[in-house]
């Protein structure tokens, strides 16, 4: 409509930007668009960027365990990873001001695979800025494994969430130990239009082609029913929810 205009795209400055404290082969690792390449971070240790235009946004994923980190500007300092996503984005504008150098410090030991520097502008539609999880959800669905809530609910996510439905993931497989999975899912999600983050789950990823099989299997694990119910209902209190989405009872496969 008249008077109105399209916000300015933000510029990816990290191809252009000097890293200090680095090595070559680790800014390829954190710029060459893989997560499955990654440098690591020593606890403690300061990194400086700089770039000709000033630094308005900055976005990270972790390899695999998120850890707190800060970045400062100008004498300066804001505390990052308070939430433990794995995929971050830091508004660094709103957060020290206008500034073409900032550095960040690790508190521990952290492994990096992807870092991108933006202009001031409005950022790609990629760039994954997660909410909380919500206070109280409309719609929970409770996935028991990475990549079944994209499988076996077919078109849920992005009907709901375009719906306006306040609609909350919960998983029940830990996929820590596999780096790639948990990307998966917050690359999923994101693709499905759900921007508050999911709940990751707590139990071991064990394959099984029915529930027998797999109680069988969580149980020489030292699982039961209960630890099961119990996260359930943990959730159910959690978000009370209208609607519950759930598999099948003897599961899909």
């Amino acid at each position: 409509s008249s008077g109105t205009s399209t916000p300015s795209a933000a510029s990816d400055l990290t191809p252009e930007a000097n890293f200090t404290g680095i090595t070559q082969s680790d800014y390829i690792s954190l710029s060459d668009d893989r997560e499955s390449t990654y440098c690591t971070f020593m606890g403690g240790t300061e990194v400086t960027v700089s770039a000709s235009v000033s630094i308005a946004h900055i976005y990270i994923e972790f390899y695999t365990t998120p850890v707190k980190w800060a970045v400062s500007a100008a004498g300066k300092n804001y505390q990052c990873g308070k939430d433990g996503y794995l995929h971050e984005y830091v508004d660094i504008e709103g957060a020290l001001g206008e500034t073409n150098t900032i550095s960040f410090t690790f508190e521990q030991d952290a492994s990096v695979c992807y870092m991108r520097l933006y202009s001031h502008g409005e950022l790609p539609e990629d760039v994954q800025v997660w909410n909380a999880p919500w206070e109280k959800a409309d719609i929970l669905m409770y996935s028991s494994h990475s990549d079944d809530e994209q499988l076996f609910f077919a078109g849920v996510l992005p009907y709901s969430v375009a719906y306006g439905a306040r609609t909350q993931v919960v998983y029940f497989c830990d996929h820590s130990a596999t780096p790639a999975r948990p990307h998966e899912q917050l690359n999923g999600l994101w693709a499905a239009g759900v921007r508050n983050y999911p709940v990751l789950g707590i139990f071991p990823d064990l394959y099984s082609e029915s529930l027998e099989g797999a109680e069988s299997a969580f149980g020489a694990q030292g699982y039961t029913d209960n630890d099961f119910m119990t996260w359930q209902v943990e959730n159910l209190r959690r978000f009370q929810p209208q609607v519950v989405l759930g598999h099948d009872i003897n599961g899909e496969y």
